[in-house]
Parts: C-alpha cells; sequence; structure tokens
C-alpha cells in the first residue's frame, strides 16, 4: 500500500470512487420504436478522492497540495488503490478545522490522456536531473541577487573556509576508496586528474575565500563547481549519496554566532545566505545521484528517498532564512520528480524479507537454497556482515532479497 500524493505532496485519503464507462451518441428515428446507441469510445476515468493533511503543521502541507493541485498541466498521482497515474486536477475544495489542525480536500482527479494520436513517455530520471539543474541555477540566482558582504567577515571567512574544508575530507575519502588495479590505466589517469582538480577548487574556497566574498557570483559557482566534483567522483553506490548530504554539515555556524549588534547581526545573516546555499546546492547533488544508485532493494530507495525529502523540508521550514518563492518552486518541482522517479523503480525492484535457519549453513548453500544462483553468495554475506561465509549463523535474523 502505497503512501498516496500528487506532485510528490503526500495526503491522506479516506473516501475513494471511480468513474468511467463508453461515450455514445443516441439516435432515435421518428415514427420507429428502435433507435441506435453509437459508440464513440471510453470514457475518460475520473477520481473523487476525499483527502486530508493533519498535524500541527498541517498549514504547510494544506498550502502545498492546494499549489500542486491548481498548477497548470498534468502530475503523477500515486493512490494506493490505483498505482500511479497520470492526472489534471479538475476540482478542489478545502475544509479547515482549526482546532483540530486538519484540512479535508474533496479532490476531482481526470486522466490526462494523449493529445491526438502522439505517444507520450516519461523519463523519469531526465525529469530528475533537469529539475535539479533548475534548483542550482534558482538558487545560486537568489543567492547573487540576495547577498549583502557586512563590514565585519571573520566568521563569515571561516564558514566558507570550513565548507571547502569539509569538501576536502570528502574528496580524501573518495580518494581512499578507489581502487586503480580495477580500472584501465587511461581510467585512472583521468580519475587522478579529476582528484587533482577537485583537491585544487576546495582548496582554493578556503585560501580564496575572503576575495570569494566581494564576488557572490564567483563564490556560489565556486561551491557548486566543487560540489558537483565530489559527487561526480563518489560514484555510483549508496555511499556516494552519503557522502553528498555530508557536505552541508558546516552549514551551521550561524546558530552559534552572536547578534549582539547590528555588525554582528548582518554577519549572521550573511552566513545564513552562505548556509542556505549549501543547502540547497546539496539537495540537487542528492537528486542528481538518485538517478545513479544501483538500489539493490525497494526499502533502500524509498529509505534514501526519505532522507532527502528531510532535506528538502529542512530548507522549506528554515525560519531564519526563507527560501524565496522561485526556489520553493524548484524545491517542489525537484521533490515531485524525485518521488516520481523512486515510485516508478520501486516496482521493480526486489523487497527485503527477514528469515532464520535452523541450522549453521554455508552461504553457498543458502544462496542456492533462495535463488539457485551460487553466485549470490557474497551478497548474503554482505548484508549481514556475516563474518565466516561457511558458517552462516542459525537462529538469527538474515536480511536477504525476496528475488
Amino acid at each position: 500500500m502505497r503512501k498516496a500524493s500528487f506532485r510528490g505532496i503526500e495526503f491522506e485519503v479516506t473516501d475513494r470512487s471511480w468513474t468511467s464507462g463508453r461515450r455514445v451518441q443516441k439516435h432515435e428515428y421518428p415514427n420507429k420504436e428502435v433507435g441506435w446507441v453509437e459508440d464513440l469510445g471510453k470514457k475518460m476515468e475520473s477520481f473523487p478522492i476525499t483527502a486530508f493533511v493533519i498535524g500541527d503543521n498541517y498549514e504547510v502541507q494544506r498550502d502545498a497540495l492546494k499549489e500542486a493541485c491548481c498548477r497548470e498541466g498534468p502530475g503523477i498521482l500515486v493512490h494506493p488503490d490505483y498505482g500511479s497515474i497520470e492526472v489534471v486536477c479538475e476540482s478542489i475544495s478545502v475544509k479547515e478545522t482549526v482546532q483540530r489542525r486538519t484540512a479535508v480536500f474533496e479532490l476531482t482527479f481526470c486522466e490526462s490522456g494523449e493529445k491526438g494520436t502522439a505517444s507520450i513517455s516519461m523519463d523519469y530520471s531526465e525529469n530528475v536531473v533537469s529539475a535539479a539543474s533548475t534548483v542550482a541555477s534558482a538558487s545560486k540566482e537568489s543567492f547573487v541577487q540576495n547577498f549583502v558582504l557586512p563590514s565585519s567577515i571573520d566568521e563569515l571567512t571561516s564558514l566558507v573556509g570550513s565548507v571547502g574544508d569539509v569538501c576536502s575530507s570528502a574528496i580524501d575519502d573518495v580518494s581512499m576508496q578507489m581502487n586503480p588495479f580495477s580500472e584501465a590505466a587511461s581510467e585512472v589517469k583521468s580519475s587522478l586528474s579529476k582528484l587533482v582538480d577537485a583537491s585544487g577548487a576546495a582548496l582554493d574556497l578556503k585560501t580564496d575565500a575572503q576575495s570569494l566574498l566581494n564576488t557572490p557570483d564567483a563564490l556560489a559557482a565556486q561551491i557548486d563547481a566543487v560540489f558537483s566534483a565530489v559527487s561526480s567522483l563518489s560514484g555510483k553506490s549508496t555511499n556516494s549519496f552519503k557522502t553528498v548530504r555530508q557536505l552541508s554539515s558546516a552549514s551551521h555556524a550561524s546558530e552559534k554566532a552572536i547578534d549582539s549588534n547590528d555588525e554582528a547581526l548582518a554577519e549572521k545573516k550573511a552566513m545564513q545566505q552562505v548556509e542556505a546555499l549549501t543547502k540547497q546546492l546539496v539537495v540537487a547533488k542528492e537528486a542528481e545521484l538518485m538517478t545513479q544508485i544501483d538500489f539493490e532493494a525497494a526499502e533502500e530507495a524509498t529509505s534514501f528517498m526519505n532522507m532527502f525529502l528531510e532535506d528538502v523540508e529542512e530548507i522549506e521550514t528554515n525560519e531564519e532564512m526563507e527560501p524565496t518563492t522561485e526556489v520553493v518552486q524548484t524545491l517542489r518541482d525537484l521533490r515531485e520528480a524525485v518521488v516520481a522517479f523512486v515510485r516508478e523503480i520501486v516496482l521493480e525492484l526486489p523487497r527485503t524479507r527477514t528469515i532464520q535457519m535452523p541450522d549453521k549453513i554455508p552461504s553457498l548453500v543458502l544462496a542456492y537454497d533462495l535463488y539457485e544462483d551460487l553466485s549470490r553468495a557474497d551478497e548474503i554475506v554482505k548484508k549481514n556482515k556475516i563474518q565466516h561465509p561457511a558458517f552462516v549463523p542459525a537462529n538469527t535474523d538474515l536480511k536477504v532479497l525476496s528475488e
């Protein structure tokens, strides 16, 4: 049972119904007892849904769902019963109960169908990459337009340097994980060249922090370039997502900044703007990586999507530095694209189940018993961190894929 959502905005559902049928034209003739019904084809399906959002932050969910329903063009409706459908929201009405922190929606969705005889296919991964690029562009533009360099920049310079340090640390971790013996000589040379370039860019971010602060467009471009380099180098494993996610770990310095006077307050605000930029660029890289990672199981893909959604929500609900309307819109588009992408791939991914063996058994035997495939023994060993593959422990919960 998948969580109900429209354009990536989740909600609860209660009542549901479905209407369709045939389009007909009745032909009745004078002085004849029998007429003729002409079948003009299937009616477009309609989905009336009673939905609600509830909780302390229901207003945010209410506004997001309202905006998604009123936006032009079709969107993806995910429903526990209907699955994923491309629809248009035909009508919407809302009733709120403030005391109960609840908003109830009466929604009517209509399948979007096809225009003429054209064949429409959706590239979910390309939608994510495109939306991520738009977020990055909007974030940099917003930063350049709103950043004001304060007279005091000591802590601000230190923050930019910290971002460079975090990038350098991530690049060092990536370099340690590389195996030069598993690649061709040309690939090794290319990887080393990229590492050197990325390390240099991260170092420049730290050593040139003060001069970069005088040119906000150059600072935004430099941070984006270093983040892109780390993302590119980190590979396609699930560790790559975690590596990129850590790039925003330096973005909390402003919480400790003192704002005892106007000068200090101006510097703190500038720090918050830099932090907001880094967080927005990081979620854009996270989204891109989601389309490249080879997920092993549906639960794994869903878990990483939830981490991404948490990071987006943190940006959108930041009371100290609220994103601009343009950035909020691009983030919502990105969220919708990522949710649609993950909903699509989980349909093809196996699910994780838990088993126990009554006796100790070699991993090769277990792999054959489960999948009739000896090569999957390493998968079982790695997923369960089994120390001795020849002796898979008995009476212990083991995580294995359903297929």
